[in-house]
């Protein structure tokens, strides 16, 4: 496979308990679904910003949710090469009316804003991260 991300661990039956990895992976299993692998990770130092989650293709290693998402809709989804750079499929928004287009981003916006912050400030994250760090 040559699309890997890695991530912090698992909790609470999710794939990630980081709310940015969970919206790479949900974007992968819509976008590629089964031609990806997931990589629990406790090391954010192995990412070129010091960050998770890490996206990484072939020799290309992507940091950060938001560029994660931005060069993924740039990937050919039909190919199974997935060469960067194509257009003949950009993204999964691109079935959406320009008025949908901004409703997901504000909801996007929202949701980094709010619910992030809910999840990381609450203390279940706080005990699963120092059981994680302790490991």
């Amino acid at each position: 496979m040559a699309l890997t991300v890695y991530c912090w661990p698992h909790l609470w039956n999710l794939p990630s308990f980081d709310p940015d990895c969970l919206a790479a992976i949900l974007y992968l299993q819509l976008a590629f679904p089964a031609n990806y692998s997931i990589v629990e990770c406790i090391d954010p130092d192995i990412s070129p910003s010091g960050a998770l989650p890490l996206l990484v293709h072939n020799s290309t290693k992507i940091s950060g949710v938001s560029s994660i998402l931005t060069y993924l809709s740039s990937l050919d989804r039909n190919s199974n090469e997935w060469t960067h750079g194509t257009t003949t499929l950009p993204n999964l928004d691109e079935t959406l009316s320009n008025e949908q287009k901004a409703k997901s981003v504000a909801w996007k916006a929202y949701i980094n804003t709010h619910v992030s912050n809910l999840v990381v400030r609450s203390p279940l994250f706080l005990k699963a991260k120092k059981i994680i760090k302790t490991t």
